[in-house]
């Protein structure tokens, strides 16, 4: 039985350094994403994946993509992969391909909002579309949970809260989905990366002595940001947003994000 660890998070979480802890704690293979030449549409996914499963759904496109990459995985007692755009691509709702055998965790890493914000912010991550379209996710998709309308007028600072809150919406929506299925552990950035923390997260996964914490990689530069961060503080400080209940009542309006939804009837949840 091989057991499997993936995150499902919106990155710029953790997720490489999430991917280092457990390489230096645990014998097993643990990769943070796979970008080497021949790798994007193969291993990690590619820009028209990403937007197949977000526009039109779980199709013969993105269970092509899967099938493939599944083939590829390692033969191992323990597999991590760390890719946080691979949950938002249809992870979960292929895993059905995996082995009768497999164990799988997804890790649900949430960062304070602002620090995340300001990190996309900081990077320019949202100013060109090719970005969220190969490693986030862009408000005009079909299949989202949050509607688009209360963050929209918000522009640049508008698509980048909507995209924090549509990953914890989704963390809440697989967890009430696959909970019984698969086993699902939040990790809070600011916590897990301490020592106690850190300490307290790998107990789930039989982790016993002492724990080794990795150095952080992957951190910003010292940029100025597009928008002042007290303009990004008032903003998030007015959104009124509960991930549970928004999830449960996409669900309990027949909605997934496996499949495409035009119906323009249908009751949404929405952020005020």
């Amino acid at each position: 039985m091989t057991k499997y660890v993936f995150t499902m998070t919106a990155g710029r979480t953790g997720t490489a350094w999430m991917a280092d802890l457990f390489d230096v704690n645990f014998n097993c293979t643990s990769v943070h994403e796979y970008l080497n030449f021949g790798d994007i549409g193969l291993r990690s996914q590619d820009i028209g994946i990403m937007q197949a499963f977000n526009e039109w759904g779980n199709n013969e496109r993105v269970k092509t993509f899967w099938r493939r990459k599944f083939q590829l995985l390692p033969q191992c007692n323990m597999y991590v992969e760390a890719n946080h755009a691979l949950a938002k691509c249809g992870l979960i709702e292929n895993l059905e391909m995996l082995p009768d055998t497999s164990d799988v965790t997804f890790v649900a890493i949430r960062r304070n909002w602002f620090s995340q914000a300001m990190s996309y912010l900081n990077r320019h991550d949202f100013h060109n579309m090719t970005v969220p379209w190969q490693w986030y996710l862009d408000m005009r998709y079909q299949n989202r949970i949050i509607p688009a309308k209360h963050f929209k007028p918000a522009g640049l600072l508008g698509h980048v809260v909507w995209y924090i809150a549509e990953v914890e919406a989704r963390q809440a929506y697989y967890r009430q989905l696959y909970g019984e299925k698969y086993r699902f552990i939040d990790a809070k950035l600011e916590t897990v990366t301490s020592k106690k923390g850190a300490e307290n997260f790998l107990r789930h996964f039989g982790h016993k002595g002492q724990v080794y914490l990795p150095a952080k990689t992957n951190a910003n530069p010292n940029l100025q940001p597009p928008i002042d961060p007290e303009v990004v503080k008032s903003f998030i400080s007015k959104i009124d947003f509960d991930a549970e209940k928004l999830a449960a009542s996409y669900i309990e309006h027949g909605r997934r994000l496996d499949t495409r939804f035009d119906a323009p009837t249908a009751a949404a949840a929405s952020v005020s």
